[in-house]
């Protein structure tokens, strides 16, 4: 069985029943890093929120996500 999706926050974290379905928790709205580091406690592994970017029209995306990769491959050497 594939791993399904299922949408939560982070007042509504299913983490144990998600991980025993074998379901990928994403949790939406992280603003602040206590939030993020609350997430990473209760072991959801999959964010996205207004801590990592402001939302974007689909036509800055591509310049958007190589300046990501440009800042990956900059601070692994």
């Amino acid at each position: 069985m594939g791993a399904a999706n299922c949408l939560c926050t982070g007042k509504a974290l299913g983490g144990s029943a998600a991980r025993n379905l074998r379901f990928e928790v994403v949790a939406k709205g992280v603003e602040r890093a206590e939030q993020l580091a609350f997430l990473a406690v209760a072991g959801c592994e999959i964010v996205q929120g207004y801590y990592f970017a402001a939302p974007q029209p689909a036509a800055n995306i591509p310049a958007y996500a190589a300046s990501l990769m440009s800042e990956l491959q900059s601070g692994s050497s």
